[in-house]
């Protein structure tokens, strides 16, 4: 398809936003073909109103779909396809994303395989014909397929309540564009003496070519003058042959002019115009270069290739893909050119690749249509062309499921399926699973997973690492293209140095030995039983090993073919906490003191204790008391001392 004129279109006529609606009527014809769109308006929001549009095939043979909205405040939609369904509302499919304006424009169309239905702007059903349609409704391509000539409003119960609030269009062509290099105004009215042909004169724009892409951005190696108003590098791509750019040699002494795509494309042809829209050259690629026809073609080099990362794309023939354009002059006599016009035009059906793409080394599914490999076969589903099909069906076991296999394990980020032209389901994946977006997701489910002994994969956040994705559901599916685009990750860090083990807290102190020196000292016949020694205060916590240093972030891996992914770097192990001090051993209880105290005999006890307070400690017990202890804090050590009692 031609794209819109992307810049000022020279002489421009403009229908009005409004033009062409019409009212529609009941019973009356309107012409519409496969793959026309039909439009609709409705201007107010109305509950339970059903509109109810009649293809007419040959024979006069109509099948009609059906669709109103069931709920008002969460703007729920419903439509109804004849012989794809339950002729009632409970089995309708619902439409998705509807907009809650008052005023909405529908655009509906049918075509060979599906029916697109349009909101404001926004896709709310694609319902394939081969493949969506309900249980005991298996023929519903063979209705929805053929060719038709016209539309009916025959019932009239589906005309929006028929209270003024629908109005429809078949024809919409909102601007277009009458190329050429001069308007000419002739005058009726000759009463007065005024110039009787006026010629206006303006800048020719040149004619738009079927499948030409536009640059996002054009650069050149120096502009002549450094005036980017006359001879800038956009010159050579604004439509309009009344400028050019004009380059010039680089400080190296190259002289080249380079466009960039918006997306990696399979480039056809790109065509290089003189002022009067006549070609200078004309440079056709196959799928390893382009060759050049026209004037002083030795003169000139031309490359097509990819500044992002994108490797190992399938060949195809009759284009190459690649995001950039480069002509580079050769012949060194020679310090300059200038280009009025330059297009770029793909080839028609390839789709584009996505950033970061892989590519199957092979496909396979469960049974393919009629067994016709050339015309339905898996491999149809990974050619980049959209304008084939991959057809699949039950196997032997009556499940339906295509499979892709990668030449190695790779993190796999996304899978997109296409279908008439567009993406049709994206599969985005985690460290554990893949999510879907799309209408149909529910029929379907996908896993990425490995197939051979692979171990210590490594997890990473937004990608799944396998090297096998399989797509299910429970009955046929048709498919265009897949395509799956991986998460490029670095080499592995190195693993962080280990913590360093904490210190062993410090032992306890012994408990002192009860003594009886005292008793010894008096003379008396007594026994003092030696106080238990204190246990010993814990020994403080190892101070933790220092955390090691996370491994280095991993550079940037060249685009080189082979070499798996790097693992992300192992952290530091943590130190090992320092053991618990040992307690302190009981002391040792005193033996009996033995001393003759005449007829008399006596025995001693302990009364009440001190020792350190908070500023201070003991290093020598007052006379009557006795040592059964010694004490400790973080900063002093000194003797626990308690009252003599004799009893």
């Amino acid at each position: 398809m031609t794209a819109n004129c992307p810049m000022t279109c020279g002489v421009c006529e403009v229908e009005a936003e409004e033009e062409g609606w019409i009212s529609p009527q009941l019973q009356q014809s309107y012409s519409l073909e496969l793959s026309q769109t039909l439009e609709l308006k409705t201007t107010m929001n109305q509950v339970e109103a059903p509109i109810t549009v009649y293809f007419i095939f040959p024979e006069d043979e109509t099948q009609y779909i059906n669709f109103k909205c069931t709920d008002l405040n969460s703007s729920r939609w419903i439509l109804m396809i004849k012989q794809c369904m339950t002729d009632s509302w409970y089995a309708a499919q619902p439409l998705n994303g509807v907009s809650s304006d008052q005023i909405k424009v529908w655009r509906i169309t049918r075509t060979e395989t599906s029916l697109l239905v349009e909101c404001n702007g926004v896709t709310v059903l694609i319902f394939n014909f081969a493949s969506d349609y309900k249980d005991g409704f298996s023929s519903c391509h063979s209705f929805w397929t053929r060719h038709s000539k016209a539309i009916k409003f025959n019932w009239s119960g589906g005309l929006y309540k028929n209270n003024g609030h629908l109005s429809m269009r078949t024809a919409v062509n909102k601007a277009r564009c009458k190329y050429g290099d001069t308007v000419k105004i002739e005058r009726i009215d000759h009463s007065e003496s005024y110039v009787d042909n006026m010629v206006f004169d303006i800048s020719g724009m040149r004619e738009l070519l079927v499948g030409q892409v536009f640059p996002v951005r054009s650069e050149h190696s120096r502009t002549r003058e450094d005036n980017e108003e006359y001879y800038g590098a956009a010159n050579a791509v604004d439509q309009k042959l009344g400028t050019r750019s004009w380059t010039e040699a680089d400080s190296y002494g190259g002289i080249w002019l380079k466009l960039t795509l918006g997306q990696v494309t399979c480039v056809q042809q790109i065509v290089w115009y003189l002022y009067d829209s006549s070609l200078y050259q004309t440079w056709s690629c196959s799928n390893t270069d382009c060759t050049c026809e026209g004037e002083v073609c030795n003169y000139y080099t031309l490359a097509v290739y990819n500044e992002g990362a994108v490797d190992n794309i399938p060949p195809v023939s009759g284009c190459i893909y690649g995001d950039t354009v480069k002509l580079l002059k050769t012949n060194d006599n020679i310090g300059s050119f200038f280009v009025y016009e330059i297009s770029i035009t793909e080839k028609k059906g390839m789709r584009p690749i996505l950033v970061d793409e892989v590519f199957p080394v092979s496909v396979e599914h469960s049974r393919t249509k009629h067994d016709n490999e050339e015309e339905n076969g898996a491999h149809l589903a990974i050619d980049l062309n959209l304008l084939t099909i991959s057809k699949t069906y039950p196997g032997a076991d009556g499940s339906t499921w295509f499979k892709v296999t990668l030449d190695q394990v790779s993190c796999v980020h996304q899978i997109v399926t296409y279908f008439d032209g567009r993406p049709h389901l994206i599969w985005t994946c985690s460290n554990t699973d893949c999510s879907c977006e799309g209408y149909w997701c529910s029929s379907f489910s996908l896993t990425v997973y490995n197939e051979g002994a692979v171990d210590n994969v490594p997890s990473v956040s937004s990608c799944k690492y396998g090297n096998t994705v399989k797509l299910q559901r429970d009955k046929n599916n048709l498919m265009e293209e897949i395509s799956i685009t991986e998460k490029k990750v670095g080499p592995q860090g190195e693993q962080g140095a280990e913590g360093e083990q904490g210190n062993q807290g410090v032992t306890g102190e012994k408990g002192a030995q009860g003594t009886n020196d005292f008793c010894s000292s008096v003379g008396w016949i007594c026994s003092l039983e030696g106080a238990e020694g204190e246990p010993g205060e814990d020994g403080a916590d190892g101070e933790n090993g220092p955390t090691g240093d996370s491994g280095d972030v991993g550079a940037k891996g060249e685009m080189g073919r082979e070499g798996t992914p790097g693992f992300p770097g192992l952290s530091g192990v943590k130190g090992i906490k320092g053991g618990r001090g040992i307690d302190g051993q009981d002391s040792f209880p005193g033996w009996n003191g033995q001393q003759n105290c005449g007829s008399e005999s006596c025995s001693l006890r302990l009364g009440p204790c001190y020792g350190m307070g908070s500023s201070r400690f003991t290093v020598k017990c007052m006379e009557g008391y006795a040592a059964n202890g010694i004490w400790r804090n973080s900063r002093f050590w000194g003797l626990r001392c308690c009252k003599i009692v004799v009893k």
